[in-house]
């Protein structure tokens, strides 16, 4: 398959996510062949610096690698800073890279499907990135095909390129504050989930630190698309009163034998689109959260709502 693509792993304060995706990840088929690098964040305080130090422990006995490199970070960086600076050290040196947070199962053709995808697309630069991720209710349009494409980016278990993600520009208050202003724009930036412009509104207040708004709005300004596996590649297990989409959406991991996959018959339709937004549309849960976040109680109903959660399921 000629070169492979780096791995590159953020993790934090979850070591029974963590040890899962790991597990996950050792069973592809590339995986002895494949370089992993690990990025742990340090902690934010004393409670969090107990699961940490567990994480630490788990990451340090990892096996099953080409390589095995990790980056302990004494400062508590946030996800957001931890993603922007960790990708772009390690894309300049490889020219690509696989990205993964601590939540995530893979099928064991998740590598296969990454590396064959970031070579294939590799010259085409109206693919902005490569999805592992794939949402449920998008199979039954797109059954006979392998992977279909759409404006969205997705950031459980993705894969870009050196001059895609360079070309980024990471502060939304330089030269794009008329889509604050321009209806039209922000009408044409929800075409994929009316949540993108609330979410890019909230990290432009800073209300929220995300990286992905970000990298969604930089493929929205560059007419850019993401590329899809037709069946989900990629289970998030760490959703449940963790995410701003919540729970509550129906997924499954594709464990179907399919080492190779066909890129030439990428596919696109209106009713993607238009799944996508019905998929990706605010729920009311998710308009509270937001109300929440300009009220400043988000995170602290957030950390109430985690802790009843884990009550009723001890």
């Amino acid at each position: 398959m000629g070169n492979l693509a780096p791995i590159v792993l953020f993790v934090y304060n979850r070591p029974e996510l963590t040890l899962q995706t790991i597990k996950s990840l050792q069973k592809n088929i590339l995986s002895e062949q494949s370089d992993l690098f690990i990025f742990s964040d340090g902690w934010k305080n004393k409670e969090a610096k107990v699961k940490v130090e567990q994480v630490r422990k788990i990451i340090k006995n990892i096996k099953g690698f080409n390589t095995v490199t990790i980056y302990e970070s004494e400062q508590n960086k946030g996800l957001a800073q931890s993603i922007i600076e960790g990708v772009s050290t390690l894309i300049k040196k490889y020219g690509s890279v696989i990205v993964l947070e601590d939540d995530l199962l893979l099928s064991p053709y998740f590598l296969n499907y990454m590396n064959s995808a970031l070579q294939y697309y590799k010259g085409n630069s109206k693919i902005w990135s490569i999805s592992g991720y794939s949402p449920i209710l998008i199979s039954d349009i797109v059954s006979n095909k392998d992977v279909y494409f759409t404006g969205r980016a997705c950031s459980w278990g993705w894969a870009t390129w050196e001059d895609r993600w360079l070309s980024n520009n990471w502060d939304i208050h330089n030269n794009r504050e008329d889509i604050f202003t321009n209806k039209s724009k922000q009408k044409n930036f929800n075409k994929y989930g009316n949540d993108l412009f609330p979410m890019l509104r909230d990290q432009k207040n800073e209300h929220i630190d995300s990286w992905a708004i970000r990298w969604c709005f930089n493929q929205f300004l560059n007419h850019a698309s993401t590329v899809y596996p037709t069946e989900s590649l990629v289970l998030n297990i760490g959703l449940v009163g963790d995410s701003t989409h919540g729970g509550f959406r129906t997924q499954q991991l594709d464990i179907t034998e399919k080492s190779l996959f066909d890129f030439s018959d990428i596919y696109s339709d209106r009713k993607i689109d238009e799944r996508f937004k019905k998929y990706y549309n605010l729920k009311f849960y998710n308009y509270l959260g937001f109300v929440l976040k300009k009220l400043g109680m988000y995170k602290q109903v957030k950390r109430n709502v985690k802790r009843v959660y884990s009550v009723i399921n001890k």
